[in-house]
C-alpha cells in the first residue's frame, strides 16, 4: 500500500499539471543546488514553478490527467517547470536561461493541453511571438496609414490658417494706417 505522502504527492502533481497551460521536462543533471535555486528565482519572475520530481510520481500523475507516451520525458533525472497563462512565456524563459547559462539543463519534452510536446516543438514554441507581441503591431500597423493621413489633412488646414492669420494682419494694419 502506498504510503499517505506518495499519494498526496500525486495529487499535488496532478492539480499542478491540470492548472499548468504548459508543462515543461527537463533533465537537470549537471546542475548545482545553488544553479538550480537560481533558474527557481528566475523562472519565477515569469510565472513558472520549478519542481524536482520523482519520475514514477510524475507518471501517475501524467496517466490520471490522460497523457499517454509518457516515457521519452521520463528518462533519468527530471524537473519540471509549471507555466500558467500565456503558454509562450514559460517557454521563452526556459529557453531563455538554457542559452544565457550554456549550462547542462536540457529539455526533454513538455505537455500542452494533455498533448506531449517534443524538444523541437518547445523550441519552436519559444520563437513565436505572443498573442500581445501580435495584437501590438497589428494596432500599430492600422494606426500608422491613419497618422500619416491625419497628418497631411491638418497640414493642408494650418497651411490655409496661416495665409488667413497673415491677411487679417494686412488688413488691420491697411486700416489702423
Amino acid at each position: 500500500m502506498p504510503r499517505q505522502e506518495k499519494i498526496d504527492k500525486v495529487d499535488w502533481l496532478q492539480e499542478k499539471l491540470e492548472q499548468s497551460s504548459i508543462a515543461l521536462f527537463t533533465d537537470y543533471r549537471g546542475l548545482a543546488g545553488g544553479e538550480i535555486e537560481q533558474l527557481r528565482r528566475k523562472l519565477r519572475g515569469s510565472g513558472v514553478d520549478f519542481h524536482v520530481v520523482k519520475n514514477s510520481l510524475v507518471r501517475l500523475a501524467l496517466v490520471k490527467i490522460g497523457v499517454e507516451e509518457i516515457e521519452p520525458l521520463l528518462k533519468g533525472p527530471t524537473a519540471v517547470a509549471f507555466g500558467s497563462g500565456d503558454e509562450l512565456k514559460p517557454t521563452k524563459a526556459v529557453v531563455e536561461y538554457i542559452k544565457v547559462s550554456r549550462g547542462p539543463l536540457q529539455i526533454k519534452g513538455g505537455v500542452l493541453n494533455e498533448k506531449l510536446l517534443s524538444p523541437a516543438d518547445i523550441q519552436f514554441l519559444s520563437t513565436i511571438s505572443s498573442r500581445q507581441d501580435v495584437a501590438a503591431k497589428a494596432v500599430g500597423a492600422l494606426a500608422s496609414p491613419l497618422r500619416n493621413l491625419v497628418y497631411i489633412l491638418s497640414s493642408q488646414v494650418r497651411g490655409l490658417l496661416t495665409v488667413l492669420q497673415g491677411r487679417i494682419k494686412q488688413l488691420e494694419g491697411g486700416e489702423h494706417a
